[in-house]
């Protein structure tokens, strides 16, 4: 085996010193390391801004959930059941009615004391607990077009 110094490669029909062959490899694996470094310094930074977009967006969701939780407890504020033992709802009103075994519909109370679905179907008083008005519909983009 001959030494380093003395070892000659032929390559394309030229004569090349062996550490100077090492050394062109070498350099071709340091800078394939070098761009490949690179390539996962961008892909952290990628992913660190993802990571921030996605906590961000979180963030939104969860604010918005906080005013969603605002809005659900002011209308719950407000459309509490009544029982009917305080007061009765004024008559014709469309209104949410609980019956002692728990269900519930939406009936007109009449005068004659009776509650009226929109089939025309009546129960008695006696049958009924709570009631509660319905809330206002959604405004639509004509409703808000009149005010």
């Amino acid at each position: 085996m001959y030494g380093r110094e003395k070892l000659k490669l032929y390559w394309g029909g030229a004569t090349l010193d062996y550490d100077v062959y090492k050394k062109a490899e070498a350099d071709k694996v340091m800078d394939a390391m070098e761009a490949r470094i690179k390539e996962l310094e961008a892909d952290a930074e990628l992913d660190q801004k993802r990571i921030r977009l996605l906590i961000n967006g979180y963030k939104r969701k969860s604010e918005q959930v906080k005013e969603l939780e605002e809005v659900i407890s002011k209308t719950e504020t407000t459309q509490k059941w009544i029982s009917v033992e305080d007061v009765l709802p004024q008559w014709g009103k469309l209104v949410k009615i609980k019956f002692k075994d728990g269900k519930e519909d939406e009936r007109r109370f009449s005068a004659d004391y009776k509650w009226v679905s929109k089939g025309m179907q009546t129960c008695e008083s006696v049958s009924v607990t709570h009631w509660m008005p319905l809330p206002p519909p959604p405004a639509t983009e004509e409703s808000e077009k009149e005010d």
